[in-house]
């Protein structure tokens, strides 16, 4: 190669035996590439995709041909044209960023050589591109420094359709399916939406059959929905955080009564009812000594709401454990006056 091109710059050699690569594009490689083959056989030329060559039949695709980072950038039964390149004990020159492939090789054994490029070249220690330089590489210059604040601002990221630029991949990936056609059509009867993804099918298909799977497992709410962002939406009314983030991570099955939990803070477990029963013959007291009229059993009012009930059994724990606070520190004052008499 030095021989033959000694002003190309390449980082990395490739060797090939045998070998009839099949439609593709290079992910790794800057483009500029070099090929020379060696051996005795027949076939395996390189056929490399060029616009401008119209004295050969043009190539079909076979299959779907994506970049690094996603995109699609040769699509399957779509002719493209080219040329062959006999690359047999000669260099040939060609762009690795191009669609690209190897004739079936007849007979006889084959061997390549290919000298090209690594993307990520400039991120090499200085130690390392001066081991490479006495190897006998001819390596590029490093790329020029970005500062991590204009990084993004840098569009590297072309699309190959339209020619827009991004400045990350994934960004770029996501709007190159905007250029794939809507090959999931519904076959609903009056309906001929169609949409790109199948889960996007799958979707709007529930609006036609009327299911709902999400359902509200609130105690008292028989709601459903058809889609989960519609669940997680609902469930922000109870106002439970909580319940919220639960109903957005429930699985689609028909959700069971949950078990009251009941917090033990003390030997005997504290309940909104017990403690409503154990002040209902207080109250009843209070409001003969006054002259009130007298106010009707727990069994006779009517049914709280869950909020309340859930505040009311909080108030209780909270008194219980005020309860225990002040015992013990009357205790911990009663024995500390016994050490004074003692003394």
């Amino acid at each position: 190669m030095r021989q033959h091109q000694p002003s190309f710059a390449f980082t990395s050699i490739q060797v090939n035996y045998g070998f009839a690569s099949r439609e593709h594009v290079d992910l790794n490689n800057e483009g500029p590439s070099w090929i020379h083959a060696l051996g005795d056989y027949e076939g395996g030329e390189l056929w490399v995709e060029d616009p401008a060559a119209r004295d050969e039949a043009p190539h079909v695709c076979g299959v779907d041909v994506r970049r690094g980072n996603g995109a699609l950038a040769y699509r399957k039964a779509v002719a493209y044209h080219g040329r062959n390149l006999d690359v047999r004990r000669q260099w040939q020159h060609f762009d690795g960023r191009k669609l690209h492939f190897t004739r079936p090789i007849l007979r006889g054994k084959r061997f390549s050589v290919i000298s090209y490029t690594l993307l990520r070249h400039g991120k090499a220690e200085a130690a390392q591109r001066d081991a490479a330089t006495a190897c006998g590489f001819n390596l590029p210059p490093p790329p020029p420094a970005v500062c991590s604040k204009h990084r993004r601002e840098a569009k590297s990221h072309q699309c190959s359709a339209c020619d827009k630029c991004f400045s990350t991949s994934s960004r770029l990936y996501r709007h190159s399916r905007s250029h794939n056609a809507a090959s999931h059509i519904c076959s609903f009867p009056g309906c001929a939406r169609a949409f790109r993804r199948e889960e996007n099918l799958r979707r709007h298909a529930s609006s036609h059959c009327g299911d709902k799977p999400h359902r509200c497992d609130f105690p008292g709410c028989e709601k459903s929905f058809a889609y989960q962002t519609g669940l997680k939406r609902h469930a922000r009314l109870h106002g439970d955080s909580a319940a919220a983030k639960r109903q957005g991570s429930a699985a689609t099955a028909p959700a069971a009564k949950r078990p009251t939990k009941t917090t033990t803070t003390t030997p005997t477990t504290i309940t909104p009812t017990t403690t409503a029963v154990a002040a209902a013959p207080e109250q009843q007291r209070r409001c003969r000594s006054s002259g009130l009229p007298p106010v009707g059993l727990p069994s006779e009012q009517k049914a709280e709401p869950p909020c309340a009930t859930k505040v009311r059994r909080v108030s209780a724990e909270m008194r219980t454990r005020r309860d225990i606070a002040r015992s013990d520190m009357e205790d911990a004052d009663h024995v500390k006056g016994k050490r004074k008499l003692t003394a």
